[in-house]
């Protein structure tokens, strides 16, 4: 199945940087005059190199010879994109949160959403809360689409923001975000619950905001939040050796020192509540086992006032953990070319000096084993172990190539 190849529409993104070294169709298929082309040109035994930059801003080169059936090659320097990120923040709305819920308020477009703009990463951020002024959430431009000051009957969404209007407190909040995830919100923008916002190959982070007055304390029910949340869409959530979440707490526990400093995945369940909300307030450890689980971070939900610090903290880690996606899109053909999807191979180059790895292909997903690659519709998947090796090494090499006689590397 030969397929058109162009050398445009393949998005430049942060990550591995690789080339596309493409086959193109035999000389003759050009026309006279045509570089290569036994009629007119440059002659039969002359290379003909041609250089150019495309509107996408990739620079492509190609050298090749005329007669015969032999191909020119085109290179192609691209990368690999990063993951899209879903962030899911869900906020107590009792009464005896409002301090922090205002703060969240104050700080989620600037010191969350700001810092992910800037960072280059395609996110969007999906806010579980009970809508509107006072104790509920609202949040404004650039995020929402609305002014809070006098908002909406309902929320203002738009294509980085999604509210899922519910009320909560912090009795089963754990549980809460399991059933919204498939029913639907207050609002009616919801039907099927906010897993419609979720994109299918999207990392998920979720921040929880409560003060944990009611919370259980018992980590059972952290482990059961996790089986139940794996078992709901393992392709979105993974399962217990490969999770694709991760759970921040902001809650009821005491404070590490400095207080502004997270508790770690490495550190042990806290018991002791902070201080600065009142007496009413729970150490949240089914929360904390969630966070502990899912390698999240930490925090108490009484430094609403450092809730910079907290967003902003997040937010690093969030761009830190980020990973190289493991695809890479077939571009389309110059006008006039073709090559062969069969011929395709991907060739790894570790960062440090080791030795070239070529990646053979194979015919699906279910047919993947080490060193291993598939095509899908108009796309290149790396097989798992070759996706494992991509992304723990970002600034390896990735060499895509295709065509006739693309010099395949035993």
């Amino acid at each position: 199945m030969a397929k058109d190849l162009a050398l445009l529409g393949l998005l430049p993104a942060l990550g591995l940087g690789s080339a596309l070294f493409i086959a193109c169709a035999p000389s003759s298929e050009l026309g006279p005059g045509d570089p290569g082309s036994d009629d007119g040109g440059t002659g039969a035994d002359e290379p003909a190199t041609t250089a150019s930059t495309t509107g996408s801003g990739f620079e492509t080169s190609g050298t090749g010879t005329g007669g015969g059936t032999t191909c020119a090659a085109t290179t192609v320097d691209a990368h690999l994109a990063k993951k899209p990120i879903d962030l899911v923040v869900m906020v107590d709305t009792s009464s005896s949160m409002n301090p922090a819920s205002s703060a969240v308020e104050q700080n989620i477009n600037d010191n969350l959403a700001g810092i992910l703009e800037q960072s280059g990463l395609d996110y969007r951020l999906i806010a579980i809360a009970q809508y509107g002024a006072g104790v509920g959430l609202c949040v404004g431009p650039p995020l929402g689409g609305a002014d809070c000051a006098s908002p909406p009957a309902v929320p203002a969404n738009t294509s980085r923001f999604f509210h899922y209007n519910r009320a909560l407190g912090s009795g089963s909040i754990l549980e809460a975000l399991i059933t919204f995830y498939s029913t639907p919100d207050s609002s009616g923008l919801a039907p099927n619950g906010f897993s419609e916002w979720l994109r299918p190959d999207s990392q998920k982070v979720f921040l929880i905001f409560s003060d944990t007055e009611s919370t259980s304390n018992a980590t059972s029910v952290g482990d059961a939040f996790d089986a139940n949340l794996l078992a709901a869409d393992p392709e979105a959530f993974g399962t217990t050796a490969e999770r694709k979440y991760t759970l921040h707490s902001i809650i009821g526990m005491t404070q590490n020192s400095p207080a502004t400093a997270p508790w770690l995945p490495s550190d042990p369940i806290v018991s002791g509540t902070c201080s600065g909300m009142g007496d009413d307030l729970g150490a949240g450890k089914a929360v904390q086992q969630a966070s502990i689980l899912s390698g999240g971070l930490r925090f108490p939900v009484c430094q609403y006032q450092a809730y910079d610090v907290v967003f902003q903290t997040i937010a690093d880690s969030v761009i830190e953990q980020s990973v190289l996606a493991c695809d890479i899109p077939l571009p389309e053909a110059q006008m006039g070319q073709t090559i062969d999807p069969a011929t395709v191979q991907v060739d790894f180059t570790p960062s440090m000096g080791g030795r070239l790895v070529s990646f053979h292909q194979v015919p699906d997903l279910a047919d993947c084993e080490p060193e291993a690659f598939y095509i899908e519709e108009e796309t290149i998947i790396l097989c798992p172990d070759s996706c494992e090796s991509v992304q723990g090494d970002a600034m390896a090499k990735l060499d895509v190539r295709y065509g006739c006689d693309v010099g395949y590397v035993e």
